[in-house]
């Protein structure tokens, strides 16, 4: 299964490069028979101009021999006629040209279509577009970017940062070597246990230093629909699991298998060690904060109850 599932983008990008590759030798093959029309037109032009002036400059003697010669006068074709069929010829040429080019740019379209669907349709298919409200239309907003201009957050920050703030509690069970919901009371807890009680409120420093003192687990997928979501514990699906085998390999830690709970215990603990990023923090900070200077308890209950998907599009919106 590991080799199909390396082997399959390279088939498919070998695919793609050799449409691609096959369009652009039919668009340079059109290009060269257009430049040897214009070429031959050109040539043309310069014989019916060089026998125009010979002829002028020999009106007078020619006048009696191509009166006895009415043979040429016959088939000497026209100028007019003639530049009409050259210039024929270079309209079909063009046409033609643009005829290739269209196709071409056909399908490249319909490539990127077919990659732009495979790219959302594990997450939007198996139900981001039945999330909260809110969720939904920043996925939405994320999906229609560039990933360039959508944020400069990486996954792996956002991960770092959920799988500290959530715990195992998962749509009535509880996950094993894994988070999967954020519970705004445990949350509040560790948040602000030290806070004044006056204000009960925290910096955005304060929010970094308490997030990177909380256990990490690498958090699970939700499955399906907003009423499959049960079955995500069942199922054991790790979200973003290519990020996870990476950050695996970073760690120097080999080729892991998720489903093995002692190496999924080994990954937490070894990427418990890196804290969370300062821009996940402001991204976070920028969704809670209502005046941009602290973050209050009443603030962590939009978090309530968020799982991987609708986080990650919560901060990757800011």
């Amino acid at each position: 299964r590991r080799v199909r599932e390396e082997e399959g983008p390279l088939l498919r990008r070998r695919r793609r490069l050799g449409r691609a590759s096959g369009c652009a030798e039919v668009a340079m093959m059109f290009k060269a028979a257009a430049v040897i029309a214009a070429v031959s037109s050109a040539f043309i032009l310069l014989l019916l101009l060089l026998g125009a002036s010979s002829s002028s400059s020999s009106s007078s003697s020619s006048s009696s021999s191509s009166s006895s010669s009415p043979f040429l006068q016959a088939t000497a074709p026209p100028k007019t006629t003639t530049k009409i069929i050259v210039q024929q010829q270079q309209q079909q040429h063009q046409h033609e040209h643009h005829v290739v080019g269209a196709h071409c740019a056909k399908d490249t379209f319909q490539q990127q279509r077919r990659r732009l669907v495979k790219s959302r349709g594990r997450r939007n298919a198996m139900g981001a577009g039945l999330m909260f409200p809110i969720a939904a239309a920043a996925a939405a907003s994320i999906d229609a970017q560039p990933a360039s201009a959508a944020s400069s957050v990486e996954v792996f920050d956002v991960v770092n940062l959920f799988g500290r703030m959530a715990n195992p509690t998962c749509f009535g069970s509880i996950a094993k070597h894994a988070s999967c919901q954020i519970d705004t009371k445990s949350l509040g807890v560790q948040l602000f246990s030290d806070a004044a009680s006056s204000s009960s409120a925290i910096s955005k420093e304060d929010l970094k230093n308490r997030v990177n003192e909380m256990a990490f687990e690498w958090p699970l997928k939700p499955y399906g629909t907003e009423d499959q979501r049960a079955k995500t514990v069942t199922l054991n699906k790790p979200a973003e699991l290519s990020e996870w085998k990476t950050q695996a390999k970073r760690k120097n830690l080999g080729d892991l298998f998720y489903l093995n709970g002692s190496d999924r215990d080994r990954v937490n603990a070894a990427l418990a060690k890196d804290p969370v990023s300062d821009q996940a923090i402001d991204n976070l900070f920028k969704a809670l904060s209502k005046d941009g200077k602290s973050v209050g308890k009443e603030d962590i209950a939009l978090l309530s109850g968020m799982d991987w998907f609708e986080f990650s599009s919560l901060i990757f919106n800011q």
